[in-house]
């Protein structure tokens, strides 16, 4: 690089530097007003709660594992019954299971957020 666009550079930087300073400042010496009473967005949780929210979680996750060893079994076993609607069955059990456990809770705890 030549000399000239050397010199070019180092003064925008110097003049970007000295802006971007400028700014801080002018940041910094706004007082930013806090409300008197800070109301919490989320409200408190029992201990209680958190429990039950912990243990559908679990079942949910369960569930879910449950699903997918329903579905590997079922395959494994079409493999040697090729004819028997296996696979159509595991997700029938594996969809059930799904519906019963984790969306009529989703659908619980939707309502009652509302």
């Amino acid at each position: 690089m030549s000399s000239k666009k050397k010199k070019k550079k180092m003064k925008l930087s110097r003049q970007l530097n000295k802006r971007m300073n400028e700014a801080h400042k002018s940041i910094a010496s706004k007082e930013t007003t806090k409300p008197e009473e800070e109301t919490p967005i989320v409200p408190e949780i029992s201990d209680e709660s958190i429990q039950w929210h912990y243990k559908i979680r679990v079942i949910t996750f369960f569930v879910l594992l449950f699903f997918g060893m329903i579905m590997a079994l079922f395959l494994i076993i079409q493999l040697w019954f090729p004819y028997l609607p296996l696979y159509s069955v595991a997700y029938m059990l594996g969809t059930s299971l799904l519906h019963t456990f984790v969306v009529i809770d989703e659908k619980n705890e939707y309502e009652q957020q509302l």
